[in-house]
């Protein structure tokens, strides 16, 4: 079980060219340290606002936004959400066993071609409907 004071928080996940340069601003702005640190890599574990934050050197080009998500507490709470998500008409895909930060993962996502058919991160998407 993960330990954090709320029941869900916020997960936010970067990537930028200039990662010196952003951890110095993101340490200032959270008034925080990284509480994991590797080259190219740092994750902040917020408690106020809740929000586990990671940013990631990237080379090239790409959107600096990777991913976003609500973490929660325990494999229930991942399997209930899969299971609303899914009841709600969202495509879901399950990560079970991740060597990443959490065991249990579920992913929810969205075509932004729906919404908007010049969305920006077409170069970038996996979706199949760019083809």
């Amino acid at each position: 079980m993960k330990t954090f004071k709320t029941e869900k928080r916020i997960h936010m996940g970067l990537t930028t060219r200039h990662f010196d340069e952003s951890l110095a601003f993101y340490r200032t702005l959270f008034a925080a340290e990284p509480v994991k640190l590797k080259p190219g890599y740092a994750k902040f574990e917020l408690e106020e606002p809740p929000v586990n934050f990671t940013l990631t050197r990237r080379d090239g080009e790409g959107p600096a936004l990777s991913h976003l998500g609500i973490q929660v507490k325990s494999r229930e709470a991942v399997t209930a959400q899969e299971r609303r998500l899914q009841q709600s008409g969202l495509k879901t895909r399950a990560e079970r066993d991740s060597t990443c930060c959490f065991s249990w993962r579920c992913w929810a996502s969205i075509c932004l071609r729906r919404i908007r058919p010049s969305c920006a991160f077409r170069p970038f998407c996996r979706c199949s409907t760019w083809g």
